[in-house]
């Protein structure tokens, strides 16, 4: 073999090593994003689950004062306190939001069950916000203002 010949080879295999080095950078790095975009979420969805639960802490305080001040018939709310109080439970929800979008992107079938419990949080959560919803609309002293879904309540229609 000749000289030129083992020159052209082994330029042709620097060449050929240069471009397996590129693709193999090229996935590490494809790799290495997805890698630090669920560890970003996962951290974002841990935060979210974390201002989830000191949110509920504080609404399920909240109610439970406000329980014990019914059953003492010394608990009354305007409308714009029983606005503030479900602009708070509107907060939480979109957060809930968040944190199912947050689930969903992940996508893996490793994460199936992940998706489904905050799925079923969604869920609970709505039914919850509803039911705290009505408990401070029928606090209000303002009885013939609208409802937060824009009808006159009960009292107001008489009965």
């Amino acid at each position: 073999m000749s000289i030129r010949r083992r020159l052209f080879l082994s330029f042709f295999v620097i060449l050929g090593l240069f471009g397996l080095n590129i693709f193999f950078d090229r996935v590490g790095n494809a790799e290495r994003e997805q890698s630090f975009a669920n560890v970003k979420d996962a951290v974002q969805g841990q935060v979210l689950v974390s201002d989830i639960e000191q949110a509920l802490q504080e609404q399920r305080n909240t109610v439970a004062d406000f329980k014990v001040l019914a059953a003492a018939e010394e608990a009354s709310l305007t409308s714009a306190e029983v606005d503030d109080l479900t602009s708070r439970l509107d907060r939480i929800a979109r957060q809930v939001s968040t944190l199912q979008g947050l689930a969903k992107v992940g996508g893996k079938s490793a994460d199936a069950e992940y998706q489904r419990r905050v799925l079923d949080f969604g869920d609970l959560y709505r039914q919850l916000q509803n039911d705290w919803g009505v408990f401070y609309h029928s606090l209000n002293v303002d009885s013939d203002a609208p409802s937060a879904d824009g009808e006159a309540t009960a009292e107001s229609r008489g009965g």
